[in-house]
């Protein structure tokens, strides 16, 4: 999936646990927005760190719960969601 993307689309990664592929991303030059949604704190630290230059953003939310997209609707308002 990665190798498909051209390198500005807005991704979306539910379950995002440390960040890796926010910066798989990275690596591979990907330009666009990106929002990472998480419950685990830690994971979220780790997933955070580096992140001053590159537009990632990450989100703490329990996708288990019935009322996680309410908490993070206001933040994703123009992302392309894949």
């Amino acid at each position: 999936m990665v190798d498909s993307l051209a390198g500005d689309e807005s991704i979306l990664d539910l379950g995002c646990g440390n960040g890796e592929l926010a910066r798989e991303l990275m690596r591979r030059g990907h330009r666009g927005r990106f929002t990472g949604v998480d419950f685990s704190p830690p994971l979220l630290e780790v997933a955070r760190h580096g992140w001053e230059d590159a537009p990632a953003t990450f989100i703490r939310a329990d996708l288990t719960g019935p009322d996680w997209d309410k908490k993070i609707v206001a933040s994703l308002t123009s992302l392309l969601i894949w």
